[in-house]
């Protein structure tokens, strides 16, 4: 899972095929794609931190799978809830904000038909997203590991 072939996926669907506008399902999947990218993010950070970076033998790859699908979404979703990250860095907080706000999104596009997004507002959650993608890329392990903690327990 490739967090920037999610969002370069994204754009494509936000941009939508020329000279035509995007579809409200091309918005709604890239919206979704655009959350996707920063939840697996997370995902192979905490495993290449939690296992190892490079899992070359079965039980690396293994244990490496494990790290990565135990932080599911059902456990992103108490990223909602402040008490919970209060202890966190505020590089983490706000990461914590940006991806609990992208998962409302997200739940928004796939389960909520009244719900209509515009190109304009896709094109911006996208680059938000890209925004928030990069600063967690320079966020400390311990940092993340202060928040993936929260988020598996």
């Amino acid at each position: 899972m490739n967090p920037d072939a999610m969002l370069q996926t994204a754009r494509k669907l936000a941009e939508g095929e020329q000279p035509s506008q995007p579809s409200g399902w091309d918005l709604r999947l890239a919206v979704e794609c655009a959350y996707f990218a920063l939840f697996h993010a997370f995902c192979r950070r905490c495993a290449d931190m939690w296992a190892t970076n490079n899992p070359i033998t079965p039980l690396e790859q293994e244990t490496w799978l494990l790290v990565y699908r135990a932080l599911d979404d059902d456990k992103v979703r108490r990223l909602r809830d402040k008490r919970d990250i209060a202890h966190c860095s505020p590089n983490m907080t706000k990461f914590a904000d940006a991806i609990a706000e992208m998962e409302r999104h997200r739940d928004d596009a796939v389960y909520n038909p009244a719900v209509e997004f515009t190109q304009p507002q896709v094109r911006q959650l996208i680059a938000d997203t890209e925004s928030t993608l990069e600063e967690f890329r320079k966020t400390p392990d311990q940092e993340v590991n202060a928040l993936a903690t929260v988020v598996l327990m």
